[in-house]
This record gives C-alpha cells, sequence and structure tokens, in this order.
C-alpha cells in the first residue's frame, strides 16, 4: 500500500535533473500482463512530450 501513497493512480515525478518517472495503474492489477487503458496511453503520451 506504501506504491499508491507516494505514486497515486497517475502522476509525474520528477526525481532529479535528468529523471522523471511516469506510473500508471493497470486494468488488471498484481498481473505481470496488466494493460492500460485508451485514456491513460493518452495522458502518457502527452506527459511525455512536456518533458
Amino acid at each position: 500500500m506504501l506504491f499508491k501513497k507516494y505514486f497515486p493512480f497517475r502522476t509525474e515525478n520528477e526525481l532529479g535533473d535528468d529523471t522523471v518517472l511516469v506510473t500508471l495503474g493497470s486494468a488488471r492489477p498484481d498481473r505481470d500482463e496488466g494493460e492500460v487503458g485508451h485514456h491513460q496511453n493518452l495522458w502518457l503520451e502527452q506527459t511525455l512530450k512536456k518533458i
């Protein structure tokens, strides 16, 4: 549960001058084959364009 506390569903965290950690929630949590939805992919694309 600590992960969810410090890294909510969709976040962008700057860890240093050249390091950014982006987190997304999966439609299938706790499974290696989890998938992200269309809206999360759009958010990720927009976030990465800002970097």
